[in-house]
C-alpha cells in the first residue's frame, strides 16, 4: 500500500467516524448545511476537516460587511453562500448564480435565511458571453462543474447570462461585491464585463490558473483585466485574491 492509499485509507475512517457520531449532518463555517447524499468523498471530507473552500471563506470574513449587496457567480451547493448570508444585514441585496441544476434546490435550502427571504435570489444560469446557451461538464464533484470545453456525455445545454444581466436587473446602478469561483470563467467576466465592474467595489475570486494556463493565458492577465477596471489585489490567500477598487 502506497502512501496515498494509506492517506486515503485513513481520511475515509475519519469520515466513517464522523458519520458515526452525526450521521449526514454537516457544518460549514459553523453553520448546518444540506448536501446530497452522493457528494463526493473529497468533498464530504474536506467539510468536515473545515478545509472546504477555506480560502474563500477567511477573505469573505475579513473583507466583506454587512451592508453592502452582493453577486456571487458560483453558488455550487451553497456553502459560501451560507457564510455570505449570514453576514449580510436584511436589506443588503444578495444575487447567487449557479450553473448545475441538479443542486440548485441544495443551494436554495443553504442560503435561505427567514430575515433575509426578500432580499435573497438564486439564479440558474452559466455566465458565459455571446450566446443563450451553452454546454456544462456536470462532474462527480458539484464543485469541479464548468463550462464545458468537449463533447463528454456528462455535458448538458443550459441558459447563459452575463454579470451584467444579473448586476442590471437586481441593482440597477448600485454598488455590489463580487464574489466569484467560475472555475476558469473568471478571466472572461473581467474581459467582458468591463462596463458593469466599474459599479464593483470589492472583488474576492478564485482564480484557476491551470485552466486558463490551458487557454494560453496567465494569472498576470487576470490581474492585469482587474486593474483596466479599477480593481487591485489587497490580499491572497491560495488562489484567492481580495480586489479592492482605489479611491
Amino acid at each position: 500500500m502506497n502512501k496515498r492509499s494509506i492517506r486515503n485509507y485513513i481520511r475515509r475512517l475519519r469520515l466513517k467516524h464522523y458519520n458515526m457520531l452525526n450521521g449526514d449532518n454537516y457544518k460549514f463555517a459553523g453553520f448546518d448545511i444540506s448536501i446530497p447524499n452522493d457528494t463526493a468523498f473529497n468533498l464530504k471530507y474536506s467539510i468536515i476537516r473545515n478545509r472546504y473552500e477555506e480560502s474563500e471563506q477567511k477573505l469573505i470574513n475579513k473583507y466583506l460587511i454587512p451592508d453592502t449587496n452582493v453577486i456571487e457567480l458560483g453558488g455550487s451547493l451553497g456553502l459560501v453562500s451560507k457564510l455570505i448570508t449570514n453576514i449580510l444585514n436584511s436589506e443588503s441585496i444578495f444575487v447567487t448564480i449557479e450553473a448545475n441544476p441538479n443542486i440548485i434546490s441544495y443551494c436554495k435550502k443553504n442560503i435561505y435565511l427567514k430575515r433575509r427571504s426578500h432580499t435573497t435570489f438564486v439564479e440558474n444560469f452559466a455566465i458565459a458571453y455571446g450566446t443563450d446557451k451553452i454546454k456544462f461538464h456536470i462532474s462527480e464533484d458539484v464543485s469541479c462543474s464548468r463550462v464545458a470545453n468537449n463533447e463528454l456525455v456528462e455535458n448538458i445545454e443550459i441558459p447563459a447570462c452575463t454579470l451584467a444581466t444579473i448586476a442590471n436587473k437586481y441593482l440597477g446602478d448600485k454598488s455590489f461585491t463580487l464574489v466569484m469561483d467560475i472555475e476558469g470563467g473568471e478571466l472572461d467576466v473581467f474581459k467582458y464585463d468591463r462596463e458593469i465592474l466599474k459599479n464593483c467595489g470589492l472583488a474576492i475570486v478564485e482564480v484557476h490558473s491551470q485552466i486558463i494556463d490551458g487557454n494560453g493565458f496567465k494569472e498576470e492577465d487576470f490581474l492585469g483585466l482587474a486593474r483596466d477596471v479599477g480593481l487591485f489585489p489587497i490580499d491572497k490567500d491560495g488562489s484567492v485574491y481580495a480586489l479592492r477598487r482605489k479611491n
